[in-house]
């Protein structure tokens, strides 16, 4: 998250607010990890700027 705030000079606390929101719960609350749906993340960080 540091790193995508400093390139894209944005308050690390809304990449973490954004990395939150686009991160989907493993099936059925335990199968598997979460994962953060990157695309989703990209495109709501475009948006800021």
């Amino acid at each position: 998250a540091n790193r995508i705030a400093k390139a894209r000079n944005i308050a690390e606390e809304k990449v973490l607010n954004l990395i939150k929101q686009n991160t989907v719960a493993p099936l059925f609350g335990c199968l598997g990890t979460e994962k953060i749906n990157v695309l989703h993340l990209n495109i709501e960080l475009d948006k800021l700027n």
